[in-house]
């Protein structure tokens, strides 16, 4: 093959592959799969985005480098679900920007990174943070951040992967009858999917799976906890997490509040059924201590929320289509979500412990301990049929 034909041969291939690849870099930005550009958005083409629940570990941490929001929620898929954040208590009505940066099925260890990465990132002034009452361990964060930092354009415009998911995205728009997500990051799961009740079964036998500690006839026999004489005896919890939390924040100017996740009445009795319940006060106690002898320096705050209770939101009767406030026993709907938010952020009178929510601090702890176990033993007494539907929902062989 002469020179001249071999170089005009070369040149047109380059040609060609540069052409497509500019095709396919432009065809993934206009169609937009992973919501990252969020400038083009029609109806019946690209309006809804089937990828982006698949991708949102990798999306959401350059949508929030990009954004820049004031509030932001963090934690797991029960705060990704449950926490609206378009709340006007988080977007001063609106005029803020706000981000549901939470992730499902994220452990303590990549709540805690999240935590890290946001603030090494943006420069919020609200931070909600769903925790467990548990331990809170530290962790080295490094190559979390690190990964979190790097946003890959070519993963986003010119990979097959991005193809593949603007073409899905492109020919599944009627096919889908919604988003998995909304465009500020909260999860629908599976809010608009009946059968609630079975899914209340379904993590009930996950939950009870193996342990051999629950007791099935309890409701059948006292079940009150005597009084809470020294809550200080419990074994220390690991709370070194949230002392680099109290360090990454003293000075800044952030509120932060630490929400423990509430659960259905009917979930919270397996913590009695298998004698657990106490667990949970002890690592209140010790968490609201800690907090109150290191507390952060001003003008930044940290507050810890509990809304575990025996409320019209978590007494909600089990139901076989949809509820109003449950998706299952733990994962719970922003509109119970968009209460707690309004308690937090000041909407709400404050009633001391009384209350739907209240601040945790160990000087009111055993008060509320003692209020709760009244208001629980007041509800079976109440609602005998409570105690039947738990039974209903519980997995065969249970002592």
């Amino acid at each position: 093959m002469p020179e001249t034909v071999y170089r005009r041969y070369t040149c047109g291939v380059l040609g060609i592959t540069i052409g497509l690849m500019l095709l396919t870099a432009a065809f993934n930005r206009v169609v937009d799969p992973f919501w990252y550009f969020r400038d083009v958005e029609v109806v019946g083409f690209n309006a809804k985005k089937p990828s982006f629940r698949l991708s949102e570990r990798d999306v959401k941490p350059a949508i929030l480098m990009r954004e820049q929001p004031d509030a932001v929620i963090l934690g797991s898929s029960y705060a990704e679900i449950g926490f609206d954040p378009l709340h006007p208590r988080l977007t001063d009505g609106g005029v803020a920007k706000s981000f549901n940066f939470a992730f499902g099925g994220a452990p303590w260890r990549m709540n805690f990174c999240t935590f890290e990465f946001v603030l090494s990132v943006a420069k919020p002034r609200r931070i909600v943070l769903g925790i467990h009452a548990d331990v809170l361990p530290a962790a080295d964060c490094t190559e979390d951040i690190a990964r979190m930092k790097d946003t890959r354009w070519g993963a986003l415009l010119l990979s097959a992967s991005a193809l593949e998911a603007s073409i899905r995205t492109v020919s599944r728009q009627r096919k889908e009858k919604r988003n998995s997500h909304t465009r500020e990051g909260l999860f629908i799961f599976t809010r608009f999917e009946p059968g609630v009740d079975e899914r209340f079964r379904l993590y009930f036998n996950l939950i009870l799976k193996g342990k051999r500690t629950c007791q099935k006839d309890y409701l059948e026999r006292s079940v009150a906890i005597p009084g809470w004489s020294s809550p200080a005896e419990g074994s220390p919890k690991d709370l070194s997490g949230l002392r680099d939390i109290v360090n990454a924040v003293s000075g800044r100017d952030i509120k932060v509040k630490l929400v423990v996740y509430p659960r259905h009445a009917l979930r919270m009795e397996l913590d009695y059924l298998c004698g657990e319940a106490e667990a949970r006060w002890q690592a209140l106690w010790q968490i609201a201590r800690y907090l109150e002898t290191h507390p952060p320096a001003p003008p930044a705050s940290i507050e810890i929320w509990d809304f575990q209770g025996y409320s019209a939101y978590t007494t909600e009767p089990l139901s076989s289509g949809l509820m109003a406030f449950w998706q299952d026993p733990e994962h719970f709907n922003y509109e119970f979500g968009n209460v707690m938010l309004d308690w937090m952020f000041g909407a709400v009178p404050q009633r001391g412990i009384d209350g739907l929510g209240y601040r945790v601090t160990t000087a009111t702890l055993s008060a509320r301990r003692a209020w709760f176990e009244e208001q629980r033993m007041a509800y079976l007494r109440a609602h005998p049929e409570a105690g039947k539907t738990l039974a209903g929902l519980l997995p065969p062989g249970l002592p």
